[in-house]
């Protein structure tokens, strides 16, 4: 019940700021922690900044993938939502 409580409390401030300013900022968020950690992986094997390019498709891919799935997950986040405000 206390995790609810906190889902509704914490949706709340992502649905006043909107859809796209959650999936615009999210999107940003992890494309910065995507390159990071491929940034690290690179440096860990002992390569080049310019061999960073090996990922790319990696990159693109996980981008790709978040571009897709976030809107659905802002859909799964109103659904829960609406369902525990009902079931209040």
């Amino acid at each position: 019940m206390r995790n609810n409580e906190k889902f509704i409390k914490n949706w709340e401030k992502y649905r006043k700021k909107g859809k796209a300013k959650y999936i615009l900022t999210s999107l940003i968020v992890l494309t910065i922690g995507y390159w990071s950690m491929i940034t690290v992986l690179t440096i860990a094997q002992g390569k080049e900044l310019n061999q960073i390019t090996k990922y790319s498709p990696v990159f693109i891919g996980l981008i790709t993938g978040n571009i897709i799935m976030l809107p659905i997950n802002w859909n799964r986040n109103e659904e829960r939502y609406h369902k525990l405000l009902q079931d209040k």
